[in-house]
């Protein structure tokens, strides 16, 4: 994979982010918070999943590696 792949696929998830996040914004809190049985419990914790992956990819691209994943708890 090349430098610019990687810029790339980081600049699409950036986009895509961005759109996810206005989405969410304008849920109400109770459900954005509301578990719905999914693998990560539902919107908050997906993002926190995306999130920690997102900073685990970057860390590992620039050699700081984390030791642990984010948690939404």
């Amino acid at each position: 994979m090349t430098i610019a792949e990687i810029k790339t696929l980081f600049a699409y998830d950036r986009w895509a982010m961005e759109r996810i996040l206005e989405v969410a914004s304008t849920l109400q809190p109770e459900k954005y918070a509301q578990h719905l049985g999914s693998s990560h419990g539902g919107i908050h914790g997906t993002l926190v999943h995306a999130l920690a992956a997102d900073r685990l990819w970057l860390d590992r691209l620039t050699g700081m590696s984390q030791p642990v994943m984010l948690s939404e708890k």
